[in-house]
């Protein structure tokens, strides 16, 4: 994607959070074009207010999504279904990640690029949108505009 692109599209959603590293790193060392990251939306913030259930807390979220402001986001590989298990408490946080991330995600970000052996899958805004999508997540009006920051 060109610069030209990014400056135009907007900042980028990063999700990723691997334990052994950061693919933050990727932007330090330089191994990625720099680009503006929007920290409100880093996974740890994230699952805690999607396991509180805090609808309010992804007000911005979820209108950059419908709008595609992001170029680009950046995570674990995404998958929009609930998880069963024997013990309901263990499906709890996977299923507050699919219900208030990954799924909206999915429905304006298609997977550009998956590298399964990084644990890292790239997503671009999707062409066209579901009416499903639409009217699951319909564009709110803007909230108090989050702050991006420089790598």
């Amino acid at each position: 994607m060109g610069a030209a692109r990014r400056r135009r599209l907007g900042g980028l959603l990063w999700l990723a959070h691997l334990p052994h590293a950061s693919q933050r790193q990727w932007l330090t060392f330089g191994l990625v074009a720099p680009a503006p990251l929007v920290p409100a939306y880093a996974k740890k913030g994230l699952m805690n207010e999607a396991m509180a259930g805090n609808a309010a807390s992804f007000a911005a979220h979820d209108h950059d999504l419908a709008t595609q402001r992001l170029a680009l986001t950046v995570s674990e590989p995404r998958k929009a279904f609930t998880h069963r298990a024997q013990r309901p408490n263990l499906a709890a946080e996977p299923n507050a990640w699919t219900r208030w991330a990954a799924g909206p995600t999915l429905c304006f970000y298609r997977p550009r690029a998956t590298y399964p052996q990084v644990g890292v899958q790239l997503g671009a805004p999707r062409a066209t949108v579901a009416d499903a999508c639409r009217a699951r997540l319909p564009v709110p009006p803007a909230p108090p505009s989050t702050q991006e920051t420089q790598p």
